[in-house]
């Protein structure tokens, strides 16, 4: 029988498991790792994560059927096969990111400092990629201060993040992480800013510079088409700009990027003695 690419080889009713993979020494069939089967998947890095059989075959899509359906989209078998769900009948990895049972995190936190040496609030969120975007813009907006001014006869309202800003920054994130990579994406709130780290840099030869003039190219195009026809995302490159605009004159984000980590810090436009009041009565309440 002659070699083919795709490693490692498995019965297709069985799924992809790293019990039933063996690798063939002599005259022996010897079985693999966990650690090997999974170095073994994850190897052939000119395919797509997303497009790859996923691990787990017994998968459930309530949250994601219920976002279709509010949208006014048929979500099925037929569907799945054409978004790249499915393939021959199975899920994909993209099938998994936006199942129930999806366990890559997204974990979000607010601290009283940047020490990190206490907690004030935090949250572990899993399931569909739709649902985490979901969870963790709630918990964001709970805990996103807003100054109010009078100015005349009218009220003047400031929120520490521009509500576009984050949007973008989170679903940024979710969109080009690196989902063949073990990590979580990290979500920090402190009283003078809001840091966001995403496992995976930049993808192929672009650097922040064409990313800052809309040039794109996502990691997860599967994905990202998926939230582009449910209007999460109104075109592909659009996100750092629009995030940009939102502090002209008052600030910028900053950015840190290496081949692991794309690494946001969405600077707090209020003043860190209005952050600190914010987070004292956020500690307060809790201890009620």
């Amino acid at each position: 029988m002659q070699k083919g690419p795709d490693k490692p080889y498995y019965l297709h009713d069985k799924g992809l498991r790293a019990e039933d993979v063996f690798i063939r020494r002599g005259t022996t069939n010897l079985p693999v790792s966990e650690e090997t089967f999974r170095a073994m998947v994850q190897k052939p890095r000119s395919r797509l994560f997303e497009n790859m059989i996923s691990f787990r075959q017994d998968l459930t899509f309530k949250f994601t059927e219920s976002v279709f359906s509010e949208n006014g989209l048929e979500f099925g078998p037929k569907q799945m096969e054409s978004l790249k769900m499915m393939k021959g009948g199975q899920y994909t990895n993209l099938g998994f990111m936006l199942s129930d049972q999806f366990d890559a995190q997204v974990k979000a936190a607010l601290f009283q400092d940047e020490y990190k040496g206490l907690f004030l609030d935090r949250t572990e969120i899993d399931g569909s990629i739709l649902e985490q975007f979901e969870k963790v813009m709630t918990f964001i907006n709970g805990h996103n201060t807003k100054r109010s001014v009078i100015v005349g006869t009218k009220r003047e309202d400031t929120l520490a993040y521009p509500a576009v800003a984050v949007r973008e920054t989170i679903l940024n994130a979710l969109v080009h992480r690196d989902y063949s990579m073990n990590g979580t994406i990290l979500v920090s709130m402190y009283p003078d800013k809001m840091t966001i780290s995403s496992p995976g840099g930049l993808n192929e030869s672009y650097d922040l510079e064409d990313l800052k003039t809309g040039i794109s190219s996502t990691r997860n195009p599967g994905l990202a088409n998926i939230l582009y026809r449910l209007g999460y995302i109104e075109a592909y490159g659009t996100g750092i700009p629009r995030m940009m605009r939102q502090y002209l004159n008052r600030g910028e984000p900053t950015f840190k990027i290496s081949n692991a980590v794309f690494f946001v810090t969405l600077p707090s436009l209020l003043s860190e003695v209005d952050g600190l009041e914010a987070l004292l009565r956020t500690k307060e309440f809790m201890t009620r």
